[in-house]
């Protein structure tokens, strides 16, 4: 079953006669087939119609019809019953072949249709046969369609996502972080959960683009990109490309300790795949400075709040020479502003705390 359907492919029926029989003959040959919409009619060999099954018997349930007609021949018959065909060529399709019956309701809906094979070979068609298939069509037609709209609606579903994408790490972009971290914001308010937030850059990236040039440095962004997918499990916890070498996590209801821990697996992640960085004064290889924050919200702080925390630790592990991590303790008075500074150990460095304003 196919929407351009022709009635060429329907069932047919094959059934003809000539007008110089007798109407018997027409009788003998709808007993021998009950299920034969009509019968084409001929004269000398030319089509001149075709009478139905229901039309015939109709006329044949008239006291005396039979006596009088059975051995007179079909040319007395068609006296008395009208034999108006439609013809339609079998390359006709389905929707058009109904639409073409339906504009003759009044004397068509009961009568066979007469289908044209070829110039001089014809064929009968049922009309309820006809609206079956076209009933199917239409029920394609509906499914085709109910598919191409789910179809349309995925296709604009990644066009609205790669529209929210950085192009060159793939991870969602400065716009999308806002929106998502004020719904996230108003929902660890309501629901009184921690919201963390991780934002870190690449130690010494300006010196690296300048060395390696714009190639390579697009290439370590989808480094440190992929890094972030790969440690990150929770759907909810969006990575940003924050600025030009600058990434932000938002993690709801995550706990200062767990967002720590998952920036220390970002963090050796990168240690590990040893992306030369010969610029960098600290390491050979390329390193992140890292700020992790978390707070259940209040009436008494807003978003910034978090975002303004979350930046002053990055700016204090660069400040303690990069590649490692700066953790904000956000609650309650004798936490508020009590920093966890961890150094990489191979450097020789001790983690310690400082307490800020």
């Amino acid at each position: 079953m196919n929407l351009d359907l022709t009635i060429a492919e329907l069932d047919l029926y094959y059934s003809e006669i000539e007008t110089s029989e007798t109407v018997q003959e027409i009788s003998n040959k709808f007993k021998k087939n009950p299920n034969s919409p009509g019968i084409l009619l001929l004269e000398n060999k030319r089509l001149i119609g075709a009478i139905s099954q229901k039309k015939f018997w109709q006329y044949m349930s008239r006291p005396y019809s039979i006596e009088i007609a059975a051995k007179r021949s079909i040319k007395y018959l068609l006296e008395f019953i009208n034999i108006d065909s439609l013809i339609l060529s079998g390359d006709t399709s389905v929707v058009r072949a109904v639409r073409a019956t339906l504009q003759g309701l009044d004397k068509s809906l009961e009568e066979p249709i007469i289908v044209k094979i070829s110039p001089e070979e014809y064929r009968l068609l049922d009309v309820h046969q006809l609206l079956v298939a076209q009933a199917q069509i239409h029920e394609l037609a509906n499914e085709l369609l109910i598919q191409t709209n789910r179809e349309l609606h995925e296709a604009n579903h990644k066009l609205e996502r790669l529209s929210q994408l950085d192009d060159i790490t793939k991870l969602t972009h400065r716009r999308v972080f806002e929106e998502y971290f004020e719904r996230q914001w108003q929902d660890s308010l309501e629901q009184k959960t921690p919201l963390a937030l991780i934002i870190f850059e690449i130690d010494f990236f300006t010196e690296y683009d300048r060395a390696f040039g714009s190639i390579a440095s697009d290439n370590c962004l989808r480094q440190v990109a992929n890094a972030i997918e790969n440690v990150l499990k929770q759907p909810k916890y969006l990575a940003t490309r924050y600025k030009d070498h600058e990434f932000a996590i938002i993690m709801p209801k995550t706990s200062v300790m767990y967002a720590a821990f998952l920036a220390e697996e970002i963090r050796e992640h990168i240690t590990s795949l040893k992306i030369d960085n010969p610029e960098s004064p600290i390491r050979e290889y390329v390193t992140l400075s890292m700020g992790v924050v978390s707070l259940i919200p209040t009436s008494a702080n807003s978003s910034e709040t978090l975002i303004t925390a979350a930046s002053r630790a990055t700016y204090e592990a660069k400040q303690a020479g990069g590649n490692c991590k700066v953790i904000s303790v956000m609650g309650s008075s004798q936490e508020r502003g009590l920093f966890a500074l961890s150094i990489d150990p191979s450097k020789g460095e001790k983690p310690h705390f400082t307490q800020t304003e």
